[in-house]
């Protein structure tokens, strides 16, 4: 078997007809995961890591980690309401209306999380 020594961009100079030359994609495919009836489920996150089991153990943990940044999201709001200077340049950016928005998805998927641990 002979192999070219050509490189892709020599290779497609070479194409008369842009039509004509090999198209190159790369197709993402996604899947919906939807909330079967069997429980633990397990899932794997990419391929190469480790598959990740879906119990009442790893929803614990899941509920600290939310409560402890929505924790730190309080926190930060004190803090920067505290200085003035940065108060007036957070309202005008919009920071807060981030923030409230963020806090609010995370006490939703809170929530979510609790009522599978019932």
């Amino acid at each position: 078997m002979v192999f070219s020594q050509t490189s892709w961009t020599q290779q497609l100079k070479s194409v008369p007809n842009a039509k004509e030359a090999p198209v190159v994609r790369k197709e993402i495919k996604r899947t919906e995961i939807t909330q079967q009836e069997s429980y633990p489920q397990t899932i794997s996150v990419q391929q190469g890591n480790p598959q990740v089991v879906h119990d009442s153990v790893y929803y614990a943990q899941e509920i600290r980690r939310m409560e402890d940044q929505i924790k730190a999201i309080d926190q930060k709001v004190v803090a920067v309401q505290s200085n003035p200077d940065t108060d007036a340049e957070a309202k005008n950016n919009g920071w807060y209306d981030q923030m409230n928005a963020t806090k609010q998805q995370l006490v939703l998927q809170c929530e979510t999380y609790k009522a599978y641990l019932k």
